[in-house]
């Protein structure tokens, strides 16, 4: 099933039923039921997806994103894992940037700021995450930017649906 990134894919039936809403417009539409998560596939993407009042992701409803980050002008790709969001609905996850700028100044961060492994602990506040939420409603689902704090900013770009 292809899902629609906007209204110019309707056919002319889908424009007559009033009830007919585009999933990704849809998930997008109510930011507090969006979980996040770590894509399984791939650590340099992230899923998308509207859930229920249970917390159960809703079939059919699950996108993927790629992310990249930037620092300053120095931008970099992102591995994540462990990505979620807790009760507060802050973003939290674990990140670590590849290349050797990046790997350079993780090297800088204090050892409270990482896990035992050396991954960087990451917690995005509910506001933040809304806005970029929000940023992705106008641009259809397309892309976004995440601040993430201390002058780390995290792009995000629409890869697809998940069957």
């Amino acid at each position: 099933m292809k899902h629609l990134k906007n209204f110019e894919e309707l056919s002319e039936s889908q424009m007559i039923d009033e009830a007919f809403t585009p999933p990704l417009l849809s998930v997008l539409s109510a930011p507090s039921a969006i979980g996040f998560y770590t894509d399984p596939k791939d650590s340099k993407k992230i899923l998308l997806a509207q859930r229920d009042k249970s917390g159960r992701v809703i079939p059919g409803t699950t996108h993927r994103y790629s992310i990249e980050g930037k620092y300053g002008l120095v931008g970099f790709d992102v591995k994540l894992r462990n990505v979620r969001r807790d009760k507060a609905g802050n973003l939290l996850a674990e990140a670590t940037p590849t290349g050797f700028m990046a790997s350079k100044l993780m090297k800088l961060l204090p050892s409270k700021d990482k896990t035992p492994d050396g991954w960087l602990y990451v917690k995005v506040p509910v506001q933040k995450l809304n806005d970029s939420i929000s940023q992705l409603r106008k641009n259809q689902g397309d892309k976004a930017s995440i601040d993430a704090g201390q002058g780390v900013t995290v792009k995000l770009e629409y890869v697809g649906s998940v069957s």
